[in-house]
Parts: C-alpha cells; structure tokens; sequence
C-alpha cells in the first residue's frame, strides 16, 4: 500500500514476487500520479536509522520484493493530486530481466500502514 500523512511525501510499500530463473534488477518506478519515485531503502548505523537512496534492487529467483515501513520503500515526489486514505495510485515497476510490472496501490494512513 501507500502511507500518507498530512503534508508529507507519501511512501509506498509494494509487494512483487521475482518470476525469473535469473537474477533480476529494480533500475526503475515510474508512477502516472507521481514526477518522480524515488526507491530508499533504510540503513541502520550506530542506533540511527537513515533513508539512503538507491539507483537499483536485485532480486533472486523466485524471491519476493517485500517493501515495509523501516526497510525498503518508494517516495512518490511531486505528486500531481493530493491523496487520501480510500485512494489508489497505480505504479510501474520496471525490471531488468523480466520487464514492466504495474502494480494498484491503496492509499492507507500512515498509521495503518506501520501497524501492519
């Protein structure tokens, strides 16, 4: 799903699972409601916890790309229409080895989302 909150850039947590024998890439996401989407993924240093940007994810055989709130996820920048929980925002993401996967996301308040 995708986390809002007031004012804030929405993060978004989806779910894909690998359908290759190969090993595959997250280069990109793209997202019609969004300029930009950035992928992050969370570093844990000396107690702290800092998003650091990533150009790119692999993904093993068969494995499932699992994104959650403290570990992995996507920041939909600039968006073009302010969201709500009730609302979807479709994103694509696309891969290496298998292509383009496009995914429907709910918009969930971020505090539905971090209980899950």
């Amino acid at each position: 799903g995708i986390a809002c909150g007031d004012g804030g850039t929405p993060a978004a947590y989806p779910v894909s699972r690998s359908t290759t024998a190969l090993v595959d890439t997250l280069v990109q996401v793209t997202s019609p409601a969004a300029d930009s989407v950035l992928v992050h993924r969370t570093d844990r240093r000396s107690g702290r916890y800092d998003m650091v940007r990533t150009e790119r994810l692999l993904l093993a055989p068969g494995s499932i790309l699992r994104m959650a709130p403290g570990e992995g996820h996507l920041m939909l920048e600039g968006l073009r229409r302010p969201v709500r929980p009730g609302d979807t925002i479709e994103v694509t993401l696309h891969f290496r080895v298998s292509g383009t996967r496009t995914l429907r996301l709910p918009v969930r308040s971020y505090e539905d989302v971090a209980r899950q």
